[in-house]
């Protein structure tokens, strides 16, 4: 009965998560990066690797076509990964937020990297030149030490104690929806989400 019982759930599970074929289009929003009042598409486009299968970064028109198309390699859970490829074996790896999250008229996209157990999340941050998203920074968003509210990039922080678990939405007036993970105490408490704003070392607590 249980093994019954565990081959329905993973029957439910395998309908429920989304199978695309390499050269699917596995995400897609419009965004007008450029400031043309026209919206180009950002989309991912399946591939597999090793078996991996992963998602190129793409720029179309409206009418579909490519207009810049980022690199196609391996993005594993192993530093350095590629900033640029998206998807993978492991939880997360995706696109998070696209928009200009800090109002200096270029659109950033903010994504994940793959993880596999319970560590700090690691993101990117990426940012649309004109012609081509160049990557930024990666790193985990950890709080600073002795300034409570604010969230800043690290380089490898498996010691700490509260970090941006995922970003959830950006809103007007570039509010950003975040869900915080908080280890401060020693014992795990139910996510945290918070309003932010974006700041050129991270992240702050919207007052």
């Amino acid at each position: 009965m249980r093994l019954r019982v565990l081959f329905v759930l993973a029957l439910v599970l395998a309908a429920s998560t989304p199978s695309f074929c390499d050269g699917e289009l596995s995400w897609k929003r419009q965004v007008d990066l450029n400031r043309d009042g026209r919206p180009e598409v950002v989309a991912l486009k399946a591939f597999t690797q090793e078996g991996v299968r992963l998602g190129q970064l793409l720029v179309l028109d409206r009418q579909g076509r490519v207009l810049w198309a980022g690199p196609r390699r391996s993005s594993t859970p192993q530093r350095p990964s590629e900033p640029l490829v998206f998807g993978g074996d492991f939880d997360r790896g995706e696109i998070e937020l696209l928009g200009d999250l800090d109002g200096d008229g270029s659109v950033e996209l903010l994504g994940t990297y793959q993880k596999s157990d319970v560590r700090p999340t690691r993101f990117r941050l990426l940012r649309w030149t004109g012609t081509a998203f160049t990557h930024v920074r990666s790193g985990d968003l950890v709080q600073a030490n002795q300034r409570p509210g604010t969230w800043v990039w690290k380089e490898g922080a498996p010691e700490a104690a509260a970090w941006i678990e995922r970003f959830v939405a950006l809103q007007p007036g570039r509010l950003l929806r975040v869900e915080v993970t908080d280890l401060t105490d020693g014992v795990p408490l139910a996510p945290q989400t918070l309003q932010m704003r974006a700041t050129p070392e991270g992240f702050v607590v919207a007052r």
